[in-house]
């Protein structure tokens, strides 16, 4: 199981509700764990190596991405705290640059 998510490029209304009204039709080429582990190579290779990916969201929007929050993790303590997130191209597998 994973979580989708949509990117709403509107504003919210002044007065009222948000209506919504969204589809998404199209391929999804890289599946989750293939992000997550291209995610944690990339914190490997150019941030640190006690930085790792969480639970990739599906995020819907004129590019699609598989976004994971970074957290900190020392040994002897665990999880510390989230400190940004990372995006994954969830088309071609790419890692979004995060510098």
């Amino acid at each position: 199981m994973f979580q989708v998510a949509y990117e709403w490029t509107e504003s919210w209304p002044k007065d009222g509700p948000l209506r919504v009204d969204a589809h998404f039709s199209g391929e999804i080429n890289v599946a989750p764990d293939v992000a997550r582990r291209r995610a944690n190579g990339y914190f490997t290779r150019n941030v640190a190596m006690f930085i790792t990916p969480g639970e990739p969201v599906l995020i819907l929007g004129e590019r699609p991405v598989w976004r994971m929050p970074a957290i900190l993790r020392l040994r002897g303590v665990g999880e510390v705290a989230v400190i940004g997130s990372i995006d994954v191209d969830a088309k071609t597998g790419r890692v979004i640059p995060i510098f």
